[in-house]
């Protein structure tokens, strides 16, 4: 069984200090700390413990630069084979169907019987990379998943429906998977572990290694952008203490007619 587990960094909401920031006219976001998506987490442990229970390999993916390497060693101190970190082809952290088209080409060359993502992302609240991933590859998609069995030839999905009812789904391989909070209980890291895995070599995929073209014909997710509108010629400076400038205030919205009394 081959087993792949995609991740994503996103700011340390309990321990550090996120904020925004300007810059230039985009507006990005500032972080002292960067962990591994919860939702995420539960999505490493599951592949872990399919793998430690059934045998196979597992790969654990995730796109940005050199900074995400660090969600990666956390995955592999926790027991995953391997990782590989995939460049992304548009500068957008959260468009959704370019991920997905990375993740398409990844798991189109290392070609694994399971992909396991996180229900959502702890940062943006985006849930629609699993799904759209699974479209892209033409494969059965289980969403929410809170129980995840081998039985040797299917997977014994248990998932989420609708107010808190469940489902148990019995489907073949290759499946996509998004795995919710309840799936598991995510394995300690000790610190031995991640002196382990820290001096380990993470290669990199470009679109050439994973035989991806750019996505065509694709709606541009449109970054954030803080910007001002341009200052008026008509504008006047009201003159005077802040009570006789409430006032003047007054006089013009009577003289434009907002109110009469």
């Amino acid at each position: 069984m081959k087993v792949m587990v995609c991740l994503k960094q996103v700011p340390d909401a309990g321990e550090g200090e996120a904020f925004l920031q300007q810059v230039g006219e985009e507006v990005q976001v500032a972080c002292d700390d960067w962990v591994l998506n919860e939702w995420d987490g539960f999505a490493v442990e599951a592949a872990v413990h399919l793998i430690e229970e059934h045998g196979g390999e597992s790969m654990a993916v995730s796109i940005g630069d050199e900074a995400v390497e660090g969600v990666l060693r956390r995955a592999l101190a926790m027991g995953v084979d391997q990782a590989w970190r995939l460049q992304p082809d548009s500068n957008s952290a959260d468009d959704s169907m370019r991920l997905a088209h990375s993740l398409m080409g990844a798991a189109l060359t290392w070609k694994p019987d399971l992909i396991i993502c996180g229900a959502m992302a702890s940062d943006s609240g985006n849930g629609l990379v699993p799904g759209i991933l699974a479209g892209k590859l033409q494969w059965p998609f289980v969403a929410l998943a809170t129980g995840l069995k081998w039985d040797g030839k299917s997977f014994l999905v248990r998932h989420e429906i609708h107010q808190g009812m469940e489902s148990l789904e019995k489907i073949g391989a290759p499946l996509v998977v998004s795995a919710q909070s309840g799936l598991n209980q995510p394995r300690y890291v000790s610190i031995r572990g991640i002196r382990r895995v820290a001096k380990r070599e993470i290669p990199m995929k470009n679109m050439a290694d994973l035989s991806l073209s750019p996505l065509q014909n694709h709606v541009e997710l449109v970054d954030l952008k803080r910007r001002f509108p341009p200052s008026g010629a008509h504008a006047e400076i009201l003159q005077g203490s802040p009570q006789e400038q409430i006032s003047q205030v007054i006089q013009r919205m009577r003289e434009q007619g907002v109110f009469t009394s």
